[in-house]
């Protein structure tokens, strides 16, 4: 937060909260696979992705490192 200058103290606390990491990171995938998207984000695997939805972690880790070199460039 500090790094990409949001660490901002209201009266008391911080104006932005972990939580608002989590829709900035969702935004800024958008461009993935939801499937993807959502498994990294760890919420439950949708509806039929056991049986038709088959990724590695090396896949995983591509996926984030195209949202994180992204994400890394706008700070």
């Amino acid at each position: 937060m500090k790094k990409c200058g949001l660490a901002k103290k209201g009266h008391k606390y911080y104006v932005y909260h972990i939580h608002v990491l989590r829709k900035w990171f969702r935004t800024k995938a958008e461009e993935l696979t939801p499937s993807i998207r959502e498994r990294l984000m760890g919420h439950a695997r949708g509806y039929l992705d056991d049986s038709y939805f088959r990724t590695t972690d090396e896949q995983l880790l591509n996926e984030y490192k195209k949202v994180h070199a992204f994400a890394k460039s706008r700070c």
